[in-house]
């Protein structure tokens, strides 16, 4: 299934100009309609959203997040768990989060896209609240 950019933006809660930008700086590469030059995404390229948007909940900056998704798997772990020490955030994320953003570490059943970003949004929800109560 491919989306547009307005179709994932909605999904993703995210502004269409955000799409663009990560576009623009290379952190999720969109494909071009070749009739018309449109921006789509993958199936893979959503999952590469979801996994940014984890990311984000802890604290990475967009260009740690580039550095991030060029890493193995298990360098990826070591540095959330390096940042997740140094930050004092939630040391465990929601258990189905995790499974999500690493589904080939993992083997729950895929869920559909809309449940994954449901699930980030409310993730980044409790805890920008924690935060801002002075809760951990």
């Amino acid at each position: 299934m491919t989306y547009s950019i307005t179709q994932l933006a909605a999904l993703a809660g995210l502004s269409t100009r955000t799409l663009r930008y990560y576009d623009q700086i290379g952190l999720l590469r969109a494909q071009r309609n070749p009739t018309n030059d449109y921006r789509t995404y993958t199936a893979a390229q959503v999952d590469q959203l979801q996994q940014i948007r984890y990311w984000q909940a802890f604290g990475f900056t967009l260009a740690e997040i580039r550095h991030l998704l060029a890493q193995s798997p298990a360098q990826q772990d070591a540095l959330l768990r390096q940042q997740r020490g140094a930050s004092g955030r939630r040391a465990n994320p929601p258990h189905t989060l995790a499974e999500q953003s690493r589904p080939h570490l993992s083997g729950p059943p895929r869920r559909n896209s809309h449940d994954r970003f449901r699930k980030v949004c409310r993730f980044q929800a409790a805890t920008s609240y924690r935060q801002s109560a002075g809760l951990r």
